[in-house]
């Protein structure tokens, strides 16, 4: 069994990385075409641009608690690129210092 030391679970220039090119792509939404369905089965774009910029604050929840509720913070009925890309940010910045303060030890 590996060491068990006090650096970060997973490297942070990959997590910065990703979190780049995943703002990148949110900044390139159409906002006025949030209610845009590829398909009649599809999701809108606006709720899969909000599940996007949700799901790094998935990541300080699992660090940070023992339970982690999927339905918390459900998508208001219209949000803006640049909500979106606040909401995205602001969980990408929780994200990343729960990375960088959660250690193996603490794990």
């Amino acid at each position: 069994m590996p060491a068990v030391t006090n650096t970060p679970v997973i490297p942070l220039k990959e997590f910065d990385h990703e979190m780049q090119t995943t703002r990148t792509m949110l900044e390139r939404l159409p906002g006025d075409q949030s209610h845009f369905k590829p398909h009649e089965k599809s999701m809108e774009f606006g709720y899969l641009s909000f599940l996007v910029a949700a799901i790094p604050g998935w990541i300080d929840q699992t660090l940070r608690t023992d339970a982690i509720d999927l339905g918390e913070g459900k998508k208001p009925d219209a949000l803006s690129t640049k909500n979106i890309l606040e909401i995205f940010d602001k969980n990408v910045s929780q994200a990343r210092e729960a990375l960088q303060t959660i250690t193996g030890d603490t794990l």
